[in-house]
């Protein structure tokens, strides 16, 4: 696990040092001027690095902080070169309340901007077709979410006591387990035919100049406040409304998580049916003022029924003639592989990987026992060969799950605050 540990972290180190060799190129280009492509590369440097930071402990934790500083410090300096007013609007904005409701949201286009890039029709999506009939396991959060939207038709009920019609969900869990389909059927659920689907990535929001992913946030908000109802879902929404009281984190960062809740704020001042979806893998780096404000749903490790179903789907070829499943031998079956996957944290993309390592080791060892291609295929075909239970516990060992500590151990802090109910947060 500590191997995969210091993969991982070597992998986001090369793709930081990335962001920052094209920030020196660009630099270079420009005969040593700064320019908003630059701090846009330097920007995602300092996301990536900050990531590490929350991600290691110790003097390494130390150390990467220091070099979120430096980068911090380096897009500061750029930003007053191209925008000299930018750090003083923004705290004559924080100045005037921003954030608190009915504060003014940042405006879609200021300081004589008239270009929009911003384009609706790239953030509206049919509703998904994916439905609760789909989902496999997951039986607690399929009940809680299904109560939810028995409550959110309830208009008559609601008007008459006077209760709010927005409403805000965070689906919080490891990466790969399923947040983003189970959100999909979620929405399939619980909207009706009248309603418009918003979706956007925090990668849409933050891969943009300082003072512009502001002015998008603004937009979407305002947009849905216009097509209502609606539902608007927000992957990795720990990017756009970052806890302001995470160590390191630069004014223009913590300017995206005002404008995000100046605008929540405005949506539900329009009295207009939204929901607010968003998934993150890291509840603990959401600012406390959304924490307050939203349902938790968890998503956990997918448990035993999603497991088998999901090596069953992995393992059956869909491709034309020769479809079906592949041969498992010895007594060997999906419930089993399950069983021998159980609490070691697999998610789906594990499984994904797992099992097309099965695939190769059958593909090469049925071609070395038989001879050649058409050989080996007859003998997979008349299940002469197959996946034996050696073989599968000769790959599993070999893929082990990937890991997933920092983003574990977020969560296990998370649970110990006031925003985590254990009675109100379904979990698998």
């Amino acid at each position: 696990m500590d191997d995969l540990y210091k993969d991982k972290m070597q992998y986001m180190e090369n793709e930081c040092l990335s962001w920052i060799r094209k920030a020196n190129d660009e630099v270079i280009r420009n005969r040593g001027r700064h320019t908003k492509e630059e701090i846009i590369y330097l920007q995602n440097a300092a996301r990536i690095r900050s990531d590490m930071a929350n991600a290691s402990k110790g003097a390494e934790k130390s150390n990467m902080n220091m070099r979120v500083m430096e980068l911090n410090e380096r897009i500061r300096e750029a930003i007053l070169e191209v925008d000299p007013q930018y750090f003083t609007r923004l705290a004559e904005k924080q100045k005037s309340g921003g954030g608190k409701s009915g504060a003014a949201a940042p405006a879609a286009k200021q300081n004589g901007d008239t270009k929009d890039e911003d384009n609706v029709d790239d953030w509206l999506r049919p509703i998904p077709k994916t439905s609760f009939d789909e989902v496999t396991g997951m039986e607690e959060v399929v009940k809680k979410l299904k109560g939810w939207i028995d409550f959110s038709k309830m208009d008559a009920l609601k008007d008459f006591l006077g209760v709010r019609k927005d409403k805000a969900y965070f689906f919080i869990g490891p990466p790969g387990c399923g947040k983003t389909f189970i959100v999909k059927a979620f929405v399939h659920e619980l909207a009706g035919e009248d309603y418009k689907y918003l979706y956007l990535d925090s990668a849409d929001i933050l891969s943009k100049y300082v003072g512009d992913a502001e002015k998008t946030i603004a937009k979407l908000f305002r947009i849905a406040a216009e097509i209502a109802p609606c539902v608007i879902f927000i992957d990795e929404i720990d990017g756009v409304c970052k806890n302001r009281a995470l160590p390191n984190l630069p004014e223009y960062a913590s300017s995206i998580t005002t404008a995000f809740l100046t605008g929540y704020n405005q949506m539900i001042d329009s009295g207009k049916p939204i929901i607010l979806i968003g998934a993150t893998n890291y509840p603990g780096n959401v600012d406390s003022a959304m924490l307050d404000r939203v349902e938790i749903v968890e998503v956990s490790y997918p448990d035993k029924a999603a497991r088998e179903k999901k090596f069953e789907e992995e393992l059956t070829n869909h491709h034309g003639e020769s479809g079906g499943c592949l041969p498992l031998l010895g007594g060997l079956n999906y419930t089993k592989m399950a069983e021998l996957t159980e609490n070691q944290k697999y998610n789906y993309r594990d499984m994904e990987r797992l099992c097309e390592e099965l695939k190769l080791t059958l593909l090469n060892e049925a071609l070395s026992k038989f001879g050649g291609e058409s050989a080996a295929l007859d003998a997979l075909k008349s299940g002469r060969f197959g996946i034996s239970p050696e073989m599968f516990e000769r790959v599993h060992k070999k893929c082990p799950a990937s890991p997933k500590k920092d983003v574990d151990d977020n969560l296990t802090k998370f649970k110990k605050t006031k925003y985590y109910h254990s009675d109100d947060a379904a979990e698998v």
